[in-house]
């Protein structure tokens, strides 16, 4: 799904998730992919867009959705310090690392992709909270002989 980047196009990512995630039967999955996803798609219309449009796509491959949100800045994301506690910001990514089972930021000639995966057969009691975060290592990136599908744009 592409989408102008305005501060009222976060709001249709998560809609966008969510809907899919239920499409797919994994509403156990929509409250933390909500969050996260609101967490990207605020980055890239705060950080990266400058007004121009920002992608985000679902992607089932094997026992793991991944979520990503692609934007036109090239500049790569880390986690950085751990924020003061009476920061207004900055708990963005810190919140990934800990609720996604693992996440990276992916350049390419036009920018990059900011994608987090969460385990598709997780119970809806057990929220992901091993996540390994920016410094952490990082699960594969789908490549030749890997079983991916794009679920929805």
């Amino acid at each position: 799904m592409s989408l102008p980047g305005r501060p009222e196009s976060v709001g249709r990512a998560r809609r966008h998730v969510a809907a899919v995630l239920e499409g797919l039967e994994l509403g156990h999955l929509v409250d933390v992919a909500v969050l996260l996803t609101s967490e990207v798609a605020t980055n890239a219309v705060e950080h990266a867009c400058g007004g121009a449009d920002f992608t985000v796509r679902v992607r089932l491959e094997a026992a793991r959705v991944w979520i990503e949100v692609t934007d036109p800045d090239c500049r790569s994301l880390s986690a950085g310090p751990a924020p003061s506690l009476d920061s207004d910001n900055g708990r963005g990514l810190w919140l990934i690392g800990d609720l996604a089972e693992c996440w990276e930021t992916v350049p390419d000639a036009d920018g990059k992709t900011v994608r987090f995966a969460l385990r598709a057969g997780r119970s809806a009691a057990t929220l992901p909270g091993t996540g390994s975060g920016a410094s952490g290592p990082r699960a594969e990136a789908p490549g030749p002989g890997r079983v991916s599908a794009v679920v929805a744009q």
